[in-house]
C-alpha cells in the first residue's frame, strides 16, 4: 500500500516536473473556465457568462465550432476564427432559462479546434434553477 501511494506521488512529480521544463508538451490551449458553477439561478432570468480561449501554442489554431447540449444555450463566436499565438479570443455564452425545469442543471458546452493538440475541448455548466 505504501509503495503504491509512493509510486503515485512519484509519477505526479515527474509529470509536473515535465511540464514545467517542457511546455510543449502540455496542453497548450487553456480554456477559462472549465467548469462553470452558476449556484442559484432564478428560473426565467437570462444568464452571460465569457469563455477565454489562449493559444499558447506555437502556431494559430483553428476554433472550427462551437455547440451545446441545449438549445438553451446560445453561443456567440466567429466560426473559422482563427486564434493565433499567444492571442486570447473570448466566445460568449447565453442561457436561457424561461423553458428549463426547476431543479439541477447540468448542460455542456463543447468547442472543436484544428491544429491544436487536444482537437475537442468540453466546459461543464452546473447550477439550481429556481421560481423564486
Amino acid at each position: 500500500m505504501k509503495t503504491t501511494i509512493l509510486a503515485k506521488i512519484l509519477t505526479v512529480t515527474l509529470f509536473l516536473s515535465l511540464l514545467i521544463n517542457y511546455p510543449g508538451i502540455g496542453f497548450a490551449l487553456e480554456i477559462s473556465p472549465r467548469t462553470i458553477n452558476l449556484g442559484d439561478i432564478t428560473k426565467g432570468k437570462p444568464i452571460t457568462q465569457e469563455i477565454l480561449i489562449a493559444n499558447n501554442e506555437s502556431q494559430a489554431v483553428n476554433l472550427k465550432r462551437a455547440r451545446s447540449s441545449c438549445d438553451c444555450i446560445t453561443l456567440e463566436y466567429e466560426k473559422d476564427i482563427l486564434v493565433k499565438e499567444n492571442q486570447i479570443y473570448t466566445i460568449i455564452l447565453k442561457l436561457n432559462t424561461a423553458e428549463l425545469a426547476e431543479g439541477k442543471l447540468k448542460k455542456f458546452v463543447f468547442l472543436y479546434f484544428e491544429n491544436a493538440k487536444n482537437p475537442i475541448y468540453s466546459i461543464e455548466l452546473r447550477g439550481n434553477i429556481r421560481d423564486f
